[in-house]
């Protein structure tokens, strides 16, 4: 969902406010992906297949547009 914002010509306030969303979504992204990693001293297993989807999807449809939208708006 956050991705097709990326294509939306938004208005100062609303970049802003997008920007804000984007920006706790990679932080709660950031907290799950260091909870995926073990303890010192524990063995590492490999994380669940919903959450490797999750960050490939996360990847691939929002992090490349995301910089393409911050660039046009800098551009601005």
């Amino acid at each position: 969902v956050l991705s097709s914002f990326t294509h939306m010509s938004l208005k100062d306030s609303q970049a802003e406010q997008f920007l804000k969303l984007t920006a706790k979504f990679y932080k709660l992204l950031a907290r799950i992906s260091k909870s995926q990693i073990a303890p010192k001293g524990y063995k590492q297993f490999i994380p669940g297949l919903k959450f490797q989807k999750m960050a490939e999807v996360t990847c691939r449809m929002l992090t490349a547009p995301l910089y393409n939208f911050v660039f046009t708006l800098q551009e601005e």
